[in-house]
């Protein structure tokens, strides 16, 4: 029976894996390519839902029931991206526009401004998205 549930789990996790989103139409070389790493803080899960190019079309070709990503790979250009900040109480869709360079390899996270509500308890009032290079 042990075995069994080992196997069952090991399929599971086998169907929620995907492979790396690359958006590549000029076939440059792998090593040229920009990387897009999302990067969860320690409230918030980052969580990258769409890319768009600079003619405002989606670049990963998924639709809106399709799976987040963690990770992106894009060739060089500006992009915009549409990120997911989740935590357990809240949910956030904020975006950026950003330009990114031949083989560089960049970090995204959510950055989240903190307010008071009208008892004084505090609460998350606003959500950006921060793109680093690493």
């Amino acid at each position: 029976m042990k075995y069994c549930q080992i196997i069952i789990v090991m399929f599971l996790l086998a169907g929620c894996s995907s492979n790396p989103i690359v958006y590549n139409p000029s076939a440059i070389k792998e090593v040229g390519l920009a990387k897009v790493v999302a990067e969860p803080n320690k409230h918030y899960n980052t969580w990258i839902q769409f890319v768009y190019n600079s003619e405002n079309v989606e670049v990963t070709k998924r639709g809106g029931w399709d799976h987040l990503l963690s990770e992106v790979t894009l060739e060089p250009g500006t992009y915009r991206f549409k990120v997911s900040c989740a935590s357990a109480f809240s949910e956030a869709y904020p975006e950026v526009t950003v330009k990114l360079g031949m083989s560089k390899k960049y970090k995204i996270y959510c950055s989240i401004t903190e307010s008071e509500n009208i008892l004084g308890m505090t609460i998350d009032a606003y959500a950006e998205v921060i793109i680093k290079e690493i």
